[in-house]
């Protein structure tokens, strides 16, 4: 009798073994466990087995083609190649800053050289005083709640230069970027065509940041950035890079840039690289005078005729950046 209970108890032992691994095995697993259409007994599997949701562990860690390819202009690394070419934005700025009303009014010519090998139908600019406006996509995606606007720049008029003259351009706004449209096409290999807008702007309080006014114990105190409208990029990667201002960096083209300007007390950013031909900082009725900055990026500084008393020229050295 117990005997008979023992051999019972393996039999059911065998059967609950038996069943637990047939559970474990997919139904299709047939063709895996068979040995192989030669013949040759080695049990090799034609496929592997698959999860029901259709998972194929495979596919999801394959390796990854690198699909960047060698151009004239770039290699697969992202170097120069031996055709690597950049545009290039050239400005004359005049601009006036009236402390009682806050206002910044400018003219900007703008000489665009094309040295890309595409032709271009449009211009893109990046209006970064934008970015102060009750409506700009900053201040929707912005972690602080803004309580200080603007109405951002107020463009005056645009126009583009032809072969008869400048003729007012058609254009586009849309949050911190404008699009005009050229009347005939840039060509490209150096083409080059001329852009002067007119605008004005109230700059920002203090809500500004890097930009804006403030009192102080010895009258007010201006940072001005971001005071002119310039030129967005045009590469080899994606072509015109017309990203919204969202108050992160930003990506500039190379060029000369000529501004006079007066004030208190002022400073430019950068490397003088012709101090012999800059005039000191002159005190006049108890104010300081900054001299009028001419800033050149890729070529030599020259001195305008006709203001040895007002100004010299600096020369900056600057890259673009991203």
């Amino acid at each position: 009798m117990v005997e008979r209970g023992r051999r019972t108890a393996t039999i059911r032992a065998a059967l609950i073994v038996v069943v637990a691994f047939a559970a474990f095995v997919p139904p299709d697993t047939g063709g895996a466990l068979a040995a192989s259409p030669s013949g040759d007994g080695e049990g090799a599997p034609k496929t592997a087995p698959t999860a029901p949701d259709g998972y194929d562990p495979r596919a999801a860690f394959a390796p990854l083609d690198f699909t960047a390819t060698t151009t004239p202009s770039r290699s697969a690394g992202g170097a120069p190649g031996s055709s690597y070419w950049q545009n290039r934005a050239d400005y004359v700025i005049a601009a006036q800053l009236d402390p009682s009303t806050k206002t910044l009014s400018g003219n900007v010519e703008i000489t665009y050289t094309n040295r890309s090998p595409d032709t271009l139908d449009v211009l893109w600019l990046q209006l970064d005083q934008n970015i102060y406006r009750r409506d700009s996509r900053a201040g929707a995606v912005s972690e602080r709640v803004r309580t200080g606007f603007t109405d951002g720049y107020l463009l005056e008029s645009i126009e583009i230069g032809t072969g008869h003259g400048f003729v007012p351009a058609k254009y586009l706004v849309s949050d911190t970027r404008l699009q005009v449209r050229l009347p005939d096409p840039l060509k490209p290999g150096g083409g080059r065509v001329k852009l002067r807008i007119r605008y004005h702007y109230t700059v920002p309080a203090k809500f500004g940041g890097r930009t804006a006014w403030a009192d102080s114990p010895n009258g007010e105190i201006y940072d001005i950035a971001q005071w002119y409208p310039r030129m967005a990029v045009y590469d080899d990667v994606r072509g015109w890079d017309p990203l919204p201002y969202l108050g992160n960096e930003f990506y500039l083209e190379f060029g000369a840039f000529d501004y006079p300007h007066a004030g208190r007390r002022c400073g430019t950013a950068g490397r003088r690289a012709n101090q012999d031909l800059a005039l000191p900082h002159a005190g006049h009725a108890g104010r300081r005078l900054c001299s009028v900055a001419r800033v050149r990026l890729g070529r030599r500084a020259h001195q305008p005729a006709g203001r040895q008393n007002r100004a010299r020229p600096i020369r900056l050295s600057g890259r673009r950046r991203r």
